[in-house]
């Protein structure tokens, strides 16, 4: 199901371009916000880790230190002084070492939970990544396979092309050994309808309105062989691919649509026009 045509619309591409334009209703970035929400989450716990510790630490020497006040007024002999003053000593040592351990592995953990978290949006991220360039990958495919020369016959008898009767004609180019209009490739395609970092021009919003939202209803699709079949829309067609996308990832990505029935079923939980 993977095009062969020129350039794709990759899923770096995607990616940078969800982080950019998948926003909430109060118009902040999503993502953003995600991986912002992680790291203050991190550093609120990290600063209360370093306030409780330092404050434990500080209690420890102000016991340390009454005590030692302690031990030097109790009259003791200068021996017994000595020996009570080392043990002292020794208890304050081996209270900080705890501190400072205990607070190790409390910023550790929180470290490896930090990460588990930020591991989890991006999989996340990069999973709709993937299936959002999968997804506008397939436009051209059900272009060129579906909707490009379909044609409807009306009660007079004429023949009407869809690519005329809605205006899609744009996507054409004469040939230049045989005169004849033909579809563009999607390598002369493409330039068209995508800026130079990936974002769609004016032709590419037009592009993907046109096919995801084609309603053929009437039209007959005939295929080299002579097959004719019900022109199907975007949708239903998607829905019947089975094949297994070229750059499927179920390892790293286990959210990934593998075919494009399953992309189907993705698809209508999201809002894909969002683009």
């Amino acid at each position: 199901m993977a095009l062969q045509y020129g350039m794709n619309i990759t899923a770096s591409d995607m990616r940078s371009l969800l982080e950019k334009n998948d926003k909430q209703k109060s118009g902040i970035r999503s993502w953003r916000q995600l991986f912002g929400n992680a790291s203050l989450g991190f550093n609120a716990q990290t600063d209360a880790l370093t306030t409780d510790y330092a404050g434990a630490i500080a209690q420890a020497y102000k016991a340390n230190f009454e005590q030692n006040n302690a031990i030097l007024g109790a009259g003791l002999g200068a021996g017994m002084t000595k020996e009570m003053l080392a043990q002292s000593r020794n208890d304050l040592h081996a209270a900080y070492e705890t501190y400072v351990r205990n607070y190790g592995r409390d910023v550790a953990t929180a470290s490896e939970n930090y990460g588990q978290e930020v591991g989890t949006i991006n999989t996340a991220l990069s999973e709709r990544a993937a299936n959002f360039a999968n997804l506008y990958n397939s436009a051209y495919k059900y272009l060129s396979d579906e909707l490009y020369g379909s044609t409807l016959t009306d009660e007079t008898g004429d023949i009407k092309n869809y690519m005329n009767e809605y205006g899609l004609n744009w996507m054409t180019t004469t040939d230049k050994e045989t005169e004849a209009q033909r579809l563009m490739t999607w390598n002369e395609l493409s330039p068209m309808i995508l800026n130079e970092d990936g974002s769609l021009t004016r032709y590419g919003t037009m592009f993907f309105d046109s096919l995801f939202n084609a309603t053929p209803q009437g039209y007959k699709t005939t295929d080299d062989e002579g097959n004719v079949w019900n022109t199907r829309g975007f949708d239903e067609w998607l829905s019947s691919q089975e094949d297994t996308f070229e750059n499927y990832d179920s390892k790293n990505l286990p959210g990934m649509a593998k075919t494009g029935r399953d992309l189907r079923e993705w698809w209508v939980s999201e809002d894909p026009f969002n683009y």
